[in-house]
């Protein structure tokens, strides 16, 4: 008795196999590409002059490199301290961290008005 006729395949084995991986492959790239396109354009916009930045005309990367605002941040002394304050998580961020004294120095501001009377601003005009 004869086996059924199976149908053999078009390409071999391993043929198929590089295929199937060059597709995937140029999907994961095709998917890099989209995913850092947005840091590219962020540095390439921070790095042009404030005509090339608002033209309504499309620059990639600007044709003579302004690089004097990262020179001026990172001459700043002030600026680890901004960077340290933007990456730490605040007590009020994170609630189940203990914050020592939470209400202990919050009190509301004094109106103007009450300000300028004399009056505390939680005491009622009656």
């Amino acid at each position: 008795m004869r086996k059924p006729n199976r149908r053999e395949p078009f390409l071999p084995r391993k043929v198929r196999q590089a295929f199937s991986n060059g597709i995937v492959y140029l999907l994961l790239l095709a998917g890099s590409g989209f995913m850092l396109f947005p840091l590219f354009w962020m540095i390439s916009t921070s790095l042009k002059t404030m005509e090339e930045a608002n033209s309504p005309r499309i620059t990639w990367w600007p044709a003579q490199p302004q690089p004097d605002a990262y020179r001026q941040v990172l001459t700043d002394s002030r600026w680890l301290l901004y960077f340290s304050n933007s990456i730490s998580p605040t007590p009020r961020s994170s609630p189940r961290w203990r914050f020592w004294g939470r209400w202990s120095r919050w009190r509301p501001s004094p109106t103007p008005s009450a300000a300028s009377s004399g009056r505390d601003a939680t005491s009622s005009s009656s």
